[in-house]
């Protein structure tokens, strides 16, 4: 079990690769999947394409959209890249083979 002071918030942290639509509907898929798979489902469920207008992107543990270049700059806060690809510095952008 883990106790969480209810007084501190819970850091933001990537969590999910995600696309948001042209329309605003953003499109996730559980963890490790990547933006491919998100792809995949957008066709599946909707019969999307990548249309222009999507945006490639991550959802975080808040449930918040953020582009590829917010997600970069969240994981390199809260340290999350795979040991072996850790930066020195924030990346122009995240992808989901830098966390899993």
């Amino acid at each position: 079990m883990s106790l969480r002071d209810p007084e501190r918030p819970q850091p933001l942290q990537v969590s999910q690769a995600a696309i948001q639509h042209q329309d605003g509907t953003v499109f996730t898929v559980p963890r490790p999947g990547r933006h491919g798979n998100v792809f995949q489902l957008m066709l599946a469920e909707r019969g999307l394409g990548a249309y222009k207008g999507s945006i490639q992107g991550f959802v975080t543990n808040l449930g918040q959209f953020v582009t590829r270049k917010e997600a970069a700059q969240i994981a390199f806060r809260e340290k999350q890249y795979k040991p072996e690809q850790m930066p020195d510095e924030p990346q122009q952008t995240l992808m989901t083979e830098d966390l899993w």
